[in-house]
């Protein structure tokens, strides 16, 4: 007998290359999900952050002012104020890769109630929060 071969063979290299597409094909989507999830989060706080901002404006000024609001990477973030500054309106609308999200636009207004309308439709609070 002579020396023993060190090494993989082909098939064996190509069921080790099936294996890690399956696993790749399986948690792509659900990482993709994760940050699709995270970003909406992170446009929600910036979202009460603007709120905030909007209350204590009120509580010295005794009326909602406007302001330009920061975006974030993947949420365009707009705020509108009515006239004579009796209330406002906060909305975050998907760009980029986030345009996919389940949950759509966001909207908060001065009393606190939030929608998420995706493609005309409502999406139910409790999904996207």
């Amino acid at each position: 007998m002579g020396p023993a071969k060190k090494g993989f063979t082909l098939i064996e290299l190509m069921i080790v290359v099936a294996i890690v597409s399956i696993l790749a094909m399986i948690a792509y989507p659900s990482y993709n999900s994760h940050v699709r999830k995270t970003a909406r989060k992170e446009a929600a706080g910036v979202m009460l952050d603007v709120a905030g901002r909007m209350e204590r404006i009120r509580s010295q000024a005794l009326a909602y002012q406007s302001f330009a609001p920061d975006s974030t990477r993947r949420y365009a973030i707009t705020l509108n104020v009515a006239a004579g500054g009796t209330g406002y309106t906060i909305t975050a609308t998907p760009s980029a890769d986030q345009a996919s999200d389940t949950c759509g636009i966001i909207t908060l207004n001065h009393q606190g109630a939030w929608t998420f309308t995706k493609n005309a439709t409502a999406v139910p609070q409790s999904t996207c929060l």
